[in-house]
């Protein structure tokens, strides 16, 4: 059997944004270990601030945030 391609291609950025730290630190740290480059941020508004100044692949983002969900946030 055949291994599937990841939907992002290894190269890609992604941003993680979650409030919980050990969340957080676990899934940018999965992430990373895939090759993955890793944005992350608990802050909503920061990671508005860093998808003005730089190109990001992918979004991952907690639902239930203080300030903003992440589905505004999306």
């Amino acid at each position: 059997m055949e291994a599937e391609s990841p939907a992002v291609p290894p190269q890609a950025t992604i941003l993680v944004v979650d409030d919980d730290d050990p969340v957080r630190a676990f899934v940018s740290d999965a992430l990373a270990s895939e090759g993955y480059t890793v944005v992350a941020t608990a802050d909503p508004l920061e990671a508005r601030r860093i998808v003005t100044s730089r190109t990001v692949d992918l979004l991952l983002t907690d639902v239930v945030m203080p300030g903003m969900s992440g589905t505004d946030l999306s």
